[in-house]
């Protein structure tokens, strides 16, 4: 059996759809929908410092 690594699997973190802390509700369920037609259906909220400070999924709105 062939054995893959982890890292194969992984998406890298610049392919999430992201939003700034200042983003409207509406701006943030625009980029969810847009990020679940093409690749994962997680959003990276950032805070004021451009730092990831949350992770929102389509359950959580």
């Amino acid at each position: 059996m062939k054995s893959i690594a982890v890292k194969d699997l992984m998406i890298p973190i610049g392919e999430y759809a992201t939003v700034s802390h200042e983003a409207t509700l509406y701006e943030a369920v625009e980029a969810l929908q847009k990020a679940q037609k093409e690749f994962v259906g997680v959003l990276r909220l950032t805070d004021v410092f451009d730092e990831i400070a949350q992770r929102i999924t389509a359950c959580e709105i």
